[in-house]
């Protein structure tokens, strides 16, 4: 089984190395092997913190030995945007990472998720059982043409930063990320464990959604062209919404949700530019 899971970082480099470095540390759960993860970053050049994203190339060069059945498939690809203005909408960005997975990849799974979050060591050896032998209302999973959705924990503000200055990011993987996030910060549920299929976990079944687009051509993006640029706020404009529409009309477009259990995900929480305290960094 192939995962392309898909970020997108900007500002956000260091809660993406949290990331990356709990997708490495992935291990079998109850004897079902980890799924082949590929990452992919869309990142763009104008981005002040650029130069971390690439350090991150150095720092995740994951090898064969880390899963010998997924030869050439483990790793960390930069999809980089040059056009900051495209870039700003998110919608556009999902589009192409849409794109990547249904031509330009061999995935069986998309996952959009974001940047800032920890997974728990077995959450996607775990998810790769549920996807092959679980069921929703009767309907396998494996068969399942709607958007999959699941629960996330969180933190306050402050154990978030307390959990970003904790490391100095120096070219080398987070050891133990999970169990660090879990010491460093007091983590609880997010919107009372709600399903809303928000964007932080949106998966989808390649193979059906590239035999759906067939059938239906317009599925073939994550939000339609002609309301691209209207669909979602431009992140760089002062007091944006952090609303974005496209994740609500792309899981409208495939009919929905459906709710998966998977194990615990942390949200390493920050402010918003609308939050008091806010100021642009390094997350």
């Amino acid at each position: 089984m192939k995962i392309l899971v898909a970020s997108y970082v900007y500002s956000y480099q260091k809660r993406y190395w949290w990331q990356l470095s709990s997708l490495v540390a992935q291990t079998p759960y109850q004897g079902f092997p980890v799924p082949c993860i590929h990452a992919l970053a869309s990142v763009c050049e104008e981005d002040p913190y650029l130069s971390y994203s690439d350090l991150m190339l150095d720092a995740f060069p994951w090898t064969d030995t880390y899963q010998p059945k997924c030869a050439g498939w483990h790793g960390v690809t930069l999809d980089r945007w040059l056009n900051k203005i495209a870039y700003g909408r998110r919608g556009l960005v999902r589009n192409k990472q849409l794109h990547i997975a249904l031509y330009e990849s061999e995935a069986d799974w998309l996952l959009f998720n974001d940047a800032d979050m920890v997974y728990h060591p077995n959450f996607f050896s775990h998810l790769g059982n549920l996807l092959a032998t679980g069921q929703h209302e009767g309907v396998p999973y494996a068969e399942c043409s709607k958007v999959l959705a699941t629960y996330r924990d969180t933190m306050s503000f402050e154990d978030g930063y307390k959990v970003i200055d904790s490391e100095l990011y120096d070219g080398c993987p987070i050891v133990n990320p999970y169990g660090k996030v879990q010491s460093l910060a007091k983590v609880y549920p997010a919107s009372h464990h709600k399903i809303s299929g928000a964007g932080f976990f949106q998966l989808v079944n390649v193979p059906l959604l590239r035999k759906r687009i067939r059938e239906e051509p317009s599925l073939g993006v994550y939000v339609p062209l002609s309301r691209g640029l209207r669909c979602d706020a431009d992140i760089f404009t002062p007091g944006a919404s952090i609303c974005t529409k496209s994740d609500i009309v792309f899981r409208k477009r495939l009919g929905g949700i459906v709710p998966i259990p998977c194990l615990p995900q942390i949200h390493i929480n920050h402010y918003r530019p609308h939050d008091k305290g806010y100021k642009p960094c390094l997350h």
